[in-house]
């Protein structure tokens, strides 16, 4: 009679295992590369998480949502921090929350895949549900200096798309829930020229890049206050020419593509674009600015120009 009840127990627990890695993949599925495109993302830095686990995403989501819920008081602006003045709805309600892995080819899962939070909300009346997310970007150097059962996971970049008062929300949530900090997250000019090496490099690989749109350089000035900034066109074609006149040139003194632009204009025109402050840049693949926004266009190396521009991000916080 014992040995039948311990076995019945056992089945149970073999049942609930079964059925909570299978919900588990479900989630997983349902949140793939698409979820970086045609969205302006806020970038934001945070501290390692303490016990942060993959196993409880389900109990993640509902104490976050509860959290939400009961935050959110009468009003939330569904514009993010645009430039634009928010509109405000009143009674609105999250209408589902989950938290997955996000399914993206070529990254580098050394410490995991990122994890994304996907929040609808349906506001009062006959507007149209919205969706919003928040994307944790894991660290890419090896923990080989941190204990096999360290209870942090450091999940170092953070992508939001969501109106500012549910992300402050949601940030403080994670950050009481897993004693973490999270803070705004600004590129400096050296960032942004890599980004130019990188979407230019990537560019080149594509057949038709000459029909491509222009890349647009905008630098601001310091200390000058009559103009605010300079932006600069110049098509792939010639970053392609100033690309190949500097490999023609020796090892030790070829530079890097966004160097062989300041040369040139300092040729040209005799204006002197490393005095200035790179402060964003753009062109068909992706829009990146210093204050700290990135978005990435739908086209055919998206796939590429994601994972690039995901692990730059990354790799800058180190």
């Amino acid at each position: 009679m014992s040995k039948r009840k311990d076995d019945q127990k056992k089945r149970k627990r073999s049942v609930r295992s079964n059925e909570m890695e299978e919900g588990q993949r479900e989630i997983t599925a349902e949140l793939d590369s698409d979820i970086f495109i045609n969205k302006t993302f806020l970038l934001y830095r945070c501290t390692p998480f303490y016990k942060f686990e993959h196993i409880k995403f389900t109990q993640y989501g509902k104490e976050l949502h509860n959290f939400i819920t009961g935050q959110m008081l009468n009003r939330i602006p569904l514009v993010c921090d645009n430039g634009e003045e928010n509109d405000f709805i009143s009674e609105g309600k999250v209408v589902e929350l989950f938290i997955s892995k996000i399914k993206l080819s070529n990254w580098n899962g050394t410490n995991g895949m990122p994890i994304g939070v996907e929040i609808k909300f349906k506001p009062k009346g006959p507007a149209k549900e919205q969706i919003f997310h928040l994307i944790f970007l894991p660290s890419i150097v090896s923990r080989d200096f941190a204990p096999e059962n360290s209870p942090f996971n450091h999940y170092p970049v953070i992508l939001i798309k969501a109106p500012q008062r549910l992300a402050n929300i949601a940030i403080e949530w994670f950050e009481t829930r897993f004693d973490c900090r999270i803070c705004r997250y600004r590129l400096e000019s050296s960032h942004l020229k890599k980004f130019v090496e990188e979407l230019a490099n990537i560019s080149f690989t594509c057949d038709d890049f000459i029909q491509t749109k222009p890349f647009e350089l905008t630098f601001t000035i310091p200390d000058i206050s009559e103009i605010k900034n300079i932006k600069l066109r110049i098509s792939l074609v010639d970053i392609k020419r100033l690309y190949n006149r500097s490999k023609e040139q020796s090892d030790s003194q070829q530079s890097g593509i966004a160097e062989r632009i300041d040369e040139h204009f300092f040729e040209c025109l005799r204006i002197k674009l490393s005095s200035l402050i790179l402060s964003k840049i753009s062109n068909h693949a992706a829009l990146v600015a210093g204050e700290g926004k990135l978005q990435i266009f739908a086209g055919l190396l998206s796939p590429k120009f994601t994972v690039s521009l995901l692990n730059q991000l990354v790799m800058f916080t180190r």
